[in-house]
């Protein structure tokens, strides 16, 4: 029973990242990087990143609750444009508030709903999830997962 759960779950994940690969770049990428990049070359290379950051921020948006959105529209305020930051810039601050949230003593509270509201393991599994599934239409690029952003603050 238990190896017929797990080759079921292997066949889905499988399905899963064959649609995934079949799936086009988002039009908001494509938009963004012909604005920022100016040739065909230049969106190739930006396409990838854009496009995962711009599936992260929707994740984002569909995953956390209204306390949270005010994260993204800083980063999208400090970003000023810049989608690969903006996204970076909302996960670094998530992870920032996982990693605070490991080290405060049970029990504490910092009165900031912004924190309250991403600082949510479960949530942040699915953001991460959702933004695997992104990678997984450009299967034959790495990643560079960097950019210049501003932080939030």
């Amino acid at each position: 029973m238990r190896s017929t759960a797990v080759a079921i779950l292997i066949v889905l994940a499988n399905v899963g990242l064959a649609q995934a690969a079949d799936e086009k770049a988002d039009p908001r990428a494509v938009d963004y990087c012909k604005a920022t990049t100016g040739t065909f070359v230049g969106v190739a290379e930006c396409l990838p990143d854009a496009h995962v950051a711009v599936k992260t921020l929707d994740a984002f948006e569909k995953l956390y609750p209204a306390a949270a959105q005010t994260l993204r529209e800083k980063c999208a305020e400090r970003n000023k444009g810049n989608t690969v930051g903006t996204s970076v810039c909302v996960t670094e601050a998530i992870r920032a508030a996982l990693d605070l949230k490991k080290a405060l003593p049970t029990g504490s509270k910092l009165d900031d709903p912004v924190f309250e509201a991403v600082s949510d393991t479960a949530l942040s599994e699915k953001l991460d999830q959702a933004r695997e599934a992104a990678k997984a239409a450009f299967p034959n690029q790495r990643m560079w997962g960097g950019s210049s952003y501003m932080p939030y603050k």
